[in-house]
């Protein structure tokens, strides 16, 4: 698929563009859409985008996914950190990407990802919610999961949630925990098949579920 319609680019899809400086060779440079840069439905010589990690250039391929990928899921190490931060851009406004925090989650070994090679396909975050907390007490908070759009619908999303789930947790934590937008209610039957129950909603109107841990 080329990069001349608009319709066909999405933020979060994997693509290869020409760089500015890279026009005269054609060089291909690959990365995840953040930001479609041009406003017309259609261009000849493709749609300008920004990349994750804010390279500039016209879109000249869409990646097309393949099942023959092998994808891992691995904790993720100090090595991981760019890679995930370039997601988390795509999940949130770049703005509200809070570096530390991702700093903190890797260290803390509460932070997975997906590989397809060496390419960082997907992340999933968790975080220590203790006894005084005021909503959600005792659990282990699983507060992002994201997965470019291109490798989607290939169960990399359920591979990460059960890396979660096999992980051993201090024995205070009697939950994991998961809030979603009551708009996308696709997802309470997702995260239910998960074996998640609805427990109420959050004072910010959020879906709240919970799932027991098995120890």
């Amino acid at each position: 698929m080329n990069g001349e319609n608009r319709s066909d680019i999405k933020r979060g899809l994997e693509v290869d563009i020409v760089l500015k400086a890279d026009q005269r060779t054609g060089k291909l440079t690959r990365g995840i859409v953040a930001d479609i840069l041009t406003s017309s439905s259609v261009h000849p010589r493709g749609i300008k985008v920004r990349l994750a990690d804010g390279q500039v250039g016209r879109v000249q391929n869409v990646v097309l996914k393949t099942n023959k990928i092998a994808v891992t899921i691995l904790k993720a190490t100090e090595k991981d950190f760019f890679g995930i931060k370039n997601l988390s851009a795509i999940l949130n406004l770049p703005e509200t990407v809070k570096e530390e925090k991702i700093k903190e989650v890797v260290k803390n070994g509460l932070a997975w990802v997906a590989k397809n090679g060496d390419q960082i396909i997907g992340y999933v975050f968790c975080e220590f919610f203790a006894e005084d907390h005021h909503e959600l007490p005792n659990s282990v908070f699983i507060s992002e999961i994201f997965i470019v759009e291109n490798f989607r619908r290939q169960n990399i999303g359920k591979r990460l949630l059960e890396a979660v789930f096999s992980n051993n947790f201090p024995l205070v934590y009697k939950f994991f925990s998961i809030t979603h937008d009551p708009e996308e209610k696709n997802l309470t039957s997702i995260y239910e098949s998960f074996g998640f129950d609805v427990t109420g909603k959050t004072k910010a109107g959020n879906v709240k579920m919970l799932k027991k841990i098995n120890f």
